[in-house]
C-alpha cells in the first residue's frame, strides 16, 4: 500500500486520449536510466484496437499498463513513482497535459537539475496544477528557488519538499493555498524570515521547517504548529 492509499504495483489504464499518455512517455524518454524495469510498462499501446470508447471509428485510443499511475474517468488522477529510482529532472515533465492529476508523490529518487525563474516550485507548469491536492518531491536533488506561482494551486492540501537543495526566501503566498494543511520544507538551504502570510494559512497543522538558514521571530500563531527539530537561535 503506498501513500495515495492505492495497491502498489501495475494498474490497467485506458485514457480519453494519447496526449496524458504521450506526456509521461516523453518525460520518461528524458531520464538518464530511461530502461529503468520499474518504469518498462510505460508504453504506448497500439491505438484504434477493437476496446477503444471512442465513438468515432478510428479515433486514437491509448492504453497503458503503467507502474503507479492511477486513472479516473479516463484521466490519470494519480502519480506516485516514490522510490523509482529515477534519475533525471522535471524540466520536461508537461504538467499541464494532465490538468486532472490531484496527487503527485516523486520522493525519494534522483530528480536534479537547476529550476527556471518562471516556476511556481520544480518545473515550470507546476503552477498549472490547480486540482492537485497532494505534491511530493522530497529527498531528490533538486535546488532553486520556491516562488509564489505555487499559489496557484488552490486545492493543495499536502505538500513536501524535504531535504533537498532549495533556497531562496519561502514566497509570501497570501491566503491562496487556503486549504493547505501540510507544508514540510525542513532540510533545504531556505533563508530568510518566515513570511506572515503564513499566519493567515489558517487549515495549517503541520508545519516543518528546521535545518534551513530562517532569521528572526516565530509568529505567535505557530505555537500550535509542528515546525520539527529544535529551534535555532536566529528565530528565537
Amino acid at each position: 500500500m503506498d501513500q495515495s492509499g492505492n495497491k502498489r504495483g501495475h494498474q490497467e489504464l485506458t485514457f480519453s486520449s494519447t496526449e496524458e499518455a504521450t506526456t509521461l512517455l516523453k518525460w520518461k524518454a528524458t531520464f538518464q536510466n530511461k530502461n529503468n524495469f520499474l518504469l518498462a510498462s510505460w508504453t504506448l499501446s497500439p491505438t484504434g484496437s477493437k476496446n477503444s470508447s471512442s465513438d468515432e471509428e478510428g479515433s486514437p485510443d491509448a492504453c497503458m499498463s503503467c507502474y503507479r499511475v492511477i486513472c479516473f474517468n479516463g484521466c490519470v488522477n494519480r502519480l506516485n513513482i516514490t522510490i523509482a529510482g529515477v534519475i533525471g529532472t522535471l524540466h520536461e515533465f508537461a504538467f499541464s497535459s494532465l490538468p486532472f492529476l490531484d496527487y503527485v508523490d516523486l520522493s525519494m529518487n534522483q530528480l536534479s537539475g537547476t529550476i527556471p525563474p518562471e516556476i511556481g516550485l520544480i518545473p515550470p507548469e507546476m503552477g498549472t496544477l490547480i486540482n492537485a491536492n497532494s505534491f511530493f518531491a522530497s529527498s531528490n536533488k533538486s535546488f532553486g528557488p520556491i516562488l509564489a506561482e505555487i499559489g496557484k494551486m488552490k486545492s493543495l492540501e499536502e505538500l513536501s519538499v524535504y531535504e533537498n537543495n532549495l533556497s531562496g526566501p519561502i514566497p509570501k503566498i497570501e491566503s491562496d493555498l487556503g486549504e493547505l494543511k501540510l507544508l514540510h520544507l525542513y532540510s533545504n538551504q531556505l533563508s530568510g524570515p518566515i513570511p506572515n502570510e503564513l499566519e493567515n494559512l489558517k487549515n495549517l497543522n503541520k508545519l516543518q521547517l528546521s535545518t534551513n538558514q530562517l532569521i528572526g521571530p516565530i509568529l505567535p500563531s505557530f505555537g500550535n504548529k509542528l515546525l520539527g527539530g529544535e529551534i535555532p537561535p536566529q528565530l528565537d
